[in-house]
């Protein structure tokens, strides 16, 4: 009896200390993961931080187009007058659009641009949705992949901030030229990116803004 008492003693003894070893392991590993985790986070951040270190350091509510878009804004104006002072008689293909309000385009030869053909001939690109484009804007409208900006230009001569964001340098120096025919700087901001890999990072404070 005593023999039997002791060795089940010695079983209880062993089980407790099985599942005491197995609680803790649950528990470091619990932790380790958090641990895990948090540094992701934190390096994430400085990531974040290294490309684009306004979107952390301005609160939501103040956000402005600078506090995310910089380093990548183009300065239209500006390009536009380089672009003159590198080849003053550099040709330019204008045309007035025919939404409601018209600005002054500039596009490719319609011979050798679908998008801008179609502008040529109609007086606009994809005119259905140009047509009620407008009214459900309220602060700004985001165009990702803005082509020569027929999307982002409309809304701009309504007097709408518009964010476009393009990568071709044809495309935007078109853009620069369409705004600076039509001394829209104020309202339009281009963002010159290829939305891919980490310059993905750069649309995070677009929702701050918006």
């Amino acid at each position: 009896t005593r023999c039997s008492t002791a060795i089940f003693g010695c079983a209880v003894i062993f089980l407790w200390s099985v599942a005491n070893l197995f609680f803790l392991s649950q528990f470091d590993g619990n932790r380790t993961a958090a641990r895990a985790d948090s540094r992701e986070s934190e390096h994430r951040e400085k990531t974040i931080s290294k490309f684009y270190p306004q979107i952390l350091m301005t609160p939501p509510a103040r956000c402005t187009v600078d506090a995310w878009s910089w380093p990548y804004e183009t300065d239209c104006k500006e390009l536009a007058k380089s672009l003159h002072d590198l080849n003053p008689a550099v040709d330019k293909v204008y045309k007035k659009t025919l939404t409601d309000p018209s600005f002054i385009m500039n596009i490719y030869h319609p011979s050798k641009d679908g998008v801008s053909k179609r502008i040529w001939e109609d007086g606009c690109w994809e005119c259905h949705h140009i047509k009620t484009l407008l009214y459900p804007i309220i602060l700004a409208f985001l165009d990702i992949g803005g082509n020569i900006g027929m999307w982002s230009l409309s809304p701009a001569a309504a007097n709408y901030r518009t964010i476009t964001i393009e990568h071709l340098p044809d495309n935007y120096e078109r853009f620069c030229w369409s705004v600076s025919k039509n001394s829209f700087h104020n309202r339009p901001h281009l963002i010159k990116l290829d939305v891919e890999g980490h310059e993905l990072m750069a649309l995070v404070g677009a929702t701050q803004f918006l």
